[in-house]
């Protein structure tokens, strides 16, 4: 799992990188320097604002391991109209700022003339390396600031001017106290020490926002790695569940499982328990916990399920087959409700177990009511210190036409909407009674979804939702 680290500022760095890279490739920088102040001199300073982007990112390859080309310098070229007028932008206030040196121009000129000027050297930067927008690049390029310290970043500031302005001045000194005349040469010393005094703030950009850049890259692939794993999850835990139901003479059955995420813990299927298809097992479970962790004991229990079905006709005795294939198999404080219900098709009779699950309904058309079927029972996968020692008990439910019976997770009736209300074992109950009448098991299924969903309304979905539908036709 990735971990963040908190990029930090500090003003003796950002300088020995400066001072290394300068170093190492002087040559470079230096002529890439010479070519920026004498191209933007021909240009009458149009190119100024992109060349000295394409300087900065040069300066940046070179704090990223990889080698500098003089040419790198013209990277930024054909962006030139957005870094002149950012740059003229910042050259007017600070201008009106030093003309109005005294008097309110320093509050209303000067001191945004330094915020912008200082806000420019990480636009550049961030539109240079990142293709960044100059709206956006702004807006970051201010919370930077604020981010790792303006004090910070007005030293820095001071110390790149320093150098560059520091050397002209010395130059300046060198030839007015010369007894000989001093090469015109002399006066490109400013110019190579450029490459310099911006290394600072590429230093200062890359310990700061190319980190912060490279962290948010990684967390958006270890984002996609986790959304491709969870969709092959869901994919695997959708292909668990039947595709279809099985086409039974005189009956209708259906179901559906909506995880409340990518994956969940619900799950139902069938199976039949003997060769010439007379008994048919319904079963609907719930791990407990959410998405991958109830989604992989699902799996588990699928597998499980296939084999404690073979030879086995009562769902009780599938029930204790379960729970001791479950037995040391997945974690202590993680179990499994499970409601089975097996069809004696010829007979329309149905026995159903139910281990810790929600109490399945029976619809009885003679009386046009919707009733529980009382039948506790122990989870499955209890820690042996805490299970009861009796098994798992049965209820015999005689299907007449159109009965239903109907199987349901607990993310059925304890769906929440926005103002923390459950919908409720009654309400679901006054739903089937009007429903069960008029519709097959599908519209059934259709209806529970479409009327849990019209309660939940906005809120997110806080459980998975299973419902199985078996009924009888008249």
């Amino acid at each position: 799992m990735l971990t963040s680290a908190t990029p930090e500022l500090r003003i003796g760095r950002c300088l020995s990188d400066s001072f290394r890279i300068w170093v190492r490739y002087l040559p470079v920088y230096s002529a890439a320097s010479v070519l920026v102040v004498l191209v933007s001199a021909i240009s009458a300073t149009l190119l100024m604002g992109s060349m000295y982007a394409g300087l900065m990112a040069m300066l940046l390859k070179g704090l990223r391991g990889e080698r500098p080309r003089i040419l790198d310098v013209f990277c930024q070229v054909r962006r030139f109209v957005r870094f002149f007028f950012m740059t003229l932008f910042a050259l007017v206030l600070l201008g009106a700022g030093l003309f109005f040196l005294f008097g309110v121009g320093v509050f209303f000129f000067l001191a945004p003339g330094i915020l912008f000027g200082i806000w420019c050297f990480y636009i550049f930067l961030l539109a240079a390396d990142q293709g960044a927008h100059l709206d956006e690049a702004f807006v970051e390029s201010r919370k930077a600031v604020r981010r790792y310290g303006f004090w910070k970043h007005l030293l820095l500031a001071v110390v790149a001017l320093g150098l560059v302005v520091g050397g002209l001045l010395a130059v300046k000194d060198m030839v007015n106290g010369s007894a000989f005349e001093v090469s015109p040469l002399v006066w490109l010393v400013p110019v190579l020490i450029q490459p310099l005094g911006l290394g600072i703030f590429a230093s200062a950009y890359f310990r700061t926002l190319a980190v912060e850049a490279r962290q948010r890259e990684l967390h958006e692939h270890e984002f996609k790695v986790m959304r491709n794993e969870l969709q092959t999850a869901h994919d695997m835990q959708m292909d668990l569940l039947p595709s279809q139901s099985p086409e039974i003479e005189g009956y209708s059955l259906g179901g559906v499982c909506i995880p409340a995420n990518n994956v969940g813990g619900d799950y139902f299927a069938y199976r039949w328990l003997d060769l010439d298809q007379t008994r048919l097992a319904l079963v609907a479970a719930d791990v407990s916990g959410k998405a991958m962790e109830a989604a992989v004991t699902a799996l588990r229990f699928n597998e499980m399920l296939r084999y404690e079905c073979r030879g086995r006709i009562s769902p009780a005795e599938i029930l204790d087959g379960l729970d001791d294939s479950l037995d040391g198999q997945i974690d202590p404080t993680t179990f499994v409700t499970c409601c089975i219900a097996v069809l004696n098709v010829q007979e329309g009779k149905v026995e159903v177990a139910n281990a810790g699950h929600c109490l399945p309904f029976h619809y009885s058309a003679a009386t046009g009511q919707v009733a529980s079927i009382h039948l506790t029972g122990y989870p499955l996968g209890l820690p042996a210190a805490i299970r009861l020692p009796e098994g798992y008990g049965t209820i015999q439910v005689a299907l007449e036409p159109g009965d239903a019976l109907i199987l349901y997770s607990d993310g059925i009736v304890e769906a929440q909407n926005a103002s923390s209300e459950f919908y409720g074992e009654d309400r679901f109950a006054e739903l089937l009674t009007e429903r069960v009448p008029e519709a097959d098991a599908e519209r059934l299924i259709h209806a529970v979804v479409k009327d849990v969903d019209h309660f939940i309304g906005n809120a997110p979905r806080s459980d998975d939702m299973t419902v199985v539908v078996l009924r009888r036709q008249v």
